[in-house]
């Protein structure tokens, strides 16, 4: 798995995605859906069945707060 890191593995086997499935979902271009109000990107794979979205170094520490 050259593409993926341990720890993206890891995070995509605990969601119950196959990594392989995953990275062929995504596109090389990444374009920002136009309705998204955040301060942050988010990209969608070809076919729209994952989002991936940016966000900034305090939400994040918010989420993982809010998630343990």
């Amino acid at each position: 798995m050259g593409l993926l890191g341990t720890s993206q593995t890891t995070r995509l086997s605990r969601l119950a995605l196959d990594p392989t499935d995953y990275l062929l979902s995504l596109t090389s271009s990444q374009n920002s859906h136009p309705q998204v109000k955040l301060e942050a990107s988010a990209y969608f794979s070809c076919n729209y069945r994952f989002i991936i979205n940016t966000i900034r170094y305090t939400e994040h520490q918010f989420l993982l707060r809010v998630l343990r």
